[in-house]
């Protein structure tokens, strides 16, 4: 082989270790929570405990697997570094029931479930301000529960519960400053978990009427047509995630969910519902009550590097003549 032929082989190396090493460093993962957090490679294997003390609900920001999660507070946690930080409190709140991110604008939009409000607040939780209800009236009648982010479309989604006695259970929506504020869809059983996937205009949630096999999954379009059953049979089907782009919609069930009675399961089907499976049995033991999906950025591994800069230096150096010589 010639020296041309051997830099055009180092410079395909490179390529391609290059591209192996970015695989390694970027990798879709599953994290859920089930007392603590904790996460998984997409198939269910390798999971990883993240937090140990309890959480309430979580977000993840910037396809960087930055979880900022909350309970009584807010704290932000880096798994990258290990870095577990408390953030801020709120005055006058209690406790948060839902929280999502709108990464574009660098905002945590939080469920307070006590007053039954959503407020925004930047990522460290400095300029807080309520956003729905639009006039700042708290109220304890109304519940909201969860709430979810179309950024790029710039909409703010949620659920709610409406008295009198049998509560109306709806999804809405509104700007991100919460105005134009709409009803989309009534739902008749209670909502347990939403995600909106704006590609295709959908929700998807799950619900239950809380005895065993009750439980189902949902989807339908943002105006409530085409509503579809895509999974049922379950009980508590507590938590739900979208991977709209391998057209995945991933979601826990609990209690004779698995082989065993009172098993809690994490599961997976395609967003039609075809193709469903067990990923996760938890066993009797807590199962996963908040679900998301993040890009796992790990510190490059080195030897890819490495093998990378080798290759590339090598097709790129240029073989030294003596003077005079072309």
């Amino acid at each position: 082989m010639n020296r041309r032929s051997l830099r055009i082989a180092a410079a395909v190396i490179a390529i391609a270790s290059f591209a192996i090493t970015c695989q390694e460093i970027s990798a879709k993962q599953l994290f859920w929570a089930d007392g603590g957090i904790k996460r998984a490679n997409l198939d269910g294997t390798s999971i990883t405990p993240l937090v140990n003390h309890p959480v309430g609900r979580f977000a993840i920001a910037d396809n960087k697997s930055t979880v900022y999660y909350g309970g009584l507070d807010v704290r932000k946690l880096t798994p990258q570094t290990g870095d577990d930080s408390f953030l801020f409190d709120v005055p006058d709140y209690s406790i948060f029931s839902s929280i999502a991110i709108d990464p574009i604008r660098s905002n945590l939009y939080i469920v307070e479930a006590m007053s039954s409000t959503i407020f925004r607040t930047d990522l460290d939780g400095a300029n807080a301000a309520t956003v729905i209800p639009g006039d700042g009236q708290f109220t304890n009648t109304t519940r909201i529960e969860h709430v979810q982010i179309d950024p790029l479309g710039g909409k703010l989604y949620w659920s709610q519960y409406t008295p009198p006695y049998p509560p109306t259970k709806s999804f809405r929506r509104s700007n991100l400053d919460g105005s134009q504020q709409e009803l989309l869809f009534n739902v008749s059983d209670y909502i347990m978990d939403f995600a909106v996937e704006p590609i295709s205009g959908r929700i998807y949630w799950t619900s239950s009427q809380g005895w065993p096999n009750s439980g189902a999954v949902w989807r339908a379009n943002y105006d409530g047509s085409n509503r579809e059953q895509i999974a049922s049979g379950l009980w508590g089907p507590y938590a739900l995630a979208l991977d709209a782009e391998q057209g995945k919609v991933y979601f826990s069930d609990s209690w004779t969910s698995g082989p065993t009675a009172y098993d809690n399961t994490l599961r997976v089907a395609n967003l039609d519902g075809s193709d469903p499976r067990i990923l996760i049995n938890f066993g009797p033991m807590d199962g996963a009550y908040d679900l998301s999906i993040g890009d796992l950025v790990p510190e490059p591994a080195s030897a890819g590097l490495a093998t990378t800069a080798w290759f590339a230096l090598f097709a790129c150096r240029r073989r030294s003549r003596p003077p005079g010589r072309l």
